[in-house]
Order: structure tokens, then C-alpha cells, then sequence
């Protein structure tokens, strides 16, 4: 029985490695804008959506959220006129045959990246293309 277990726990931690997200945030990013100013634009984004920003450095902002029962951790990384993000969350489920909860690993929600699209989307809009 114990054996089964650790075969279950072992298969539940691999799928939940593979589960984090990757992605592209947003296609274009104006050429020739300059990345700390983008990365600027980035962060703030993530603090009006409640986001805590942990770290910008180089060409990358780390950010996570704790909402409701849900973590998420995000990079949003400029690379080649784009932000590309990687993120994962994990959320407490309540299962099990008493109702113990139960830490499940899964993608970013999907309307989190969505409203950081959004909104980061607009502000680069504004700035001008340079050749």
C-alpha cells in the first residue's frame, strides 16, 4: 500500500512539474522601445492587478498573487520585439472522503492573463514604432 502511494505521489509531482504555462503575453512590442521602459510599463501593470513584483532584472519581471485560494507566479520576459510569460498556480481543492484539502498544481488562469494582455497591450499601443 505504501509502495502505491509513493507511486501516486511521484506521478501527481510529475504532472504537476509539466503543468506550468508558457506562452506568448503579447506579439508585438514597438521597435525600438527601450526595455526599461517596457519592463516599466510590465510591472505596473502587474501592481494594478494586485500582483506583488519580486524581481525586474535584465530583460524580465517576476511577479506572484495570492487571490481567493489561489497562487500564481509569473516571469513576463522581453525577447525579441514580444513579452513571452511563464507562470504556474496552485490552488487548495477540497477532496477526499472527510474533505481535506488537497494542493493541486495547475496553468496561470487563463482571465488573469488575459486582463494583463490587456493592459499592457494598451499603454505599448500608445508608444511610437523607431527604426
Amino acid at each position: 500500500m505504501i509502495t502505491i502511494c509513493r507511486a501516486l505521489l511521484a506521478c501527481v509531482l510529475c504532472i504537476s512539474v509539466c503543468r506550468a504555462d508558457t506562452g506568448v503575453l503579447v506579439e508585438h512590442v514597438p521597435h525600438g522601445a527601450e526595455p526599461a521602459i517596457v519592463l516599466a510599463v510590465v510591472k505596473q501593470a502587474l501592481i494594478n492587478r494586485a500582483w506583488t513584483v519580486r524581481l525586474v532584472e535584465g530583460n524580465h519581471v517576476d511577479a506572484d498573487i495570492s487571490h481567493g485560494q489561489i497562487e500564481a507566479r509569473i516571469r513576463i520576459e522581453l525577447s525579441q520585439n514580444r513579452l513571452t510569460y511563464e507562470g504556474s498556480s496552485r490552488r487548495m481543492l477540497p477532496t477526499g472522503p472527510q474533505g481535506q484539502k488537497v494542493l493541486r498544481e495547475g496553468e496561470t488562469p487563463k482571465r488573469w492573463l488575459e486582463y494583463l494582455r490587456r493592459d499592457i497591450s494598451s499603454i505599448l499601443a500608445t508608444m511610437p514604432e523607431h527604426r
